[in-house]
C-alpha cells in the first residue's frame, strides 16, 4: 500500500501511469485503492 501511494504522488494522482509502472491494469490499481483507502 506504501507503494502504491508513493507512485500515485510521484505521477500526480494519474491511475493510468501508476498501475503500468506497478505492472497492473488500471482496473486492479482502483480496487487496491479502495482496499487500502488510499484516497
Amino acid at each position: 500500500a506504501i507503494t502504491i501511494k508513493f507512485i500515485l504522488d510521484r505521477v500526480e494522482q494519474n491511475q493510468s501511469e501508476a498501475a503500468k509502472i506497478l505492472g497492473m491494469n488500471r482496473g486492479t490499481l482502483k480496487k487496491k485503492i479502495e482496499l487500502y483507502k488510499l484516497k
